[in-house]
């Protein structure tokens, strides 16, 4: 079975993988770049961008503790700058570890 699980609730550490689970942790650490991301989803969802720059303090230490717990468990970060470069940096990535397993 293949899955992808995909949510800020997924906290290294609180989450038990197997054998062939891969986590990433993916950040937007530049504050105007997190706010951009925000307004830009708001265009294609029903989450309004307002509500979540009301509370990017909060956000930002969510994710810096999420970060700090990745960086305990060994799991790795990517700064999500641009979607094409992160997909290509996962997908690189897994292609590694899986050979380095077989």
């Amino acid at each position: 079975m293949n899955a992808i699980i995909e949510g800020i609730h997924l906290v290294p550490g609180f989450v038990e993988t197997g054998q062939n689970a891969f986590m990433y942790i993916l950040t937007v650490s530049d504050r105007k770049a997190l706010e951009a991301h925000f307004y830009e989803r708001s265009r294609y969802s029903k989450r309004p961008a307002d509500y979540y720059i009301e509370h990017i303090d909060e956000i930002l230490w969510l994710q810096d503790y999420i970060i700090r717990k990745a960086k305990e468990q060994g799991v790795k970060v990517i700064e999500n700058i641009e979607l094409e470069r992160t997909v290509n940096e996962i997908m690189e990535d897994l292609m590694k570890r899986l050979r380095e397993g077989l």
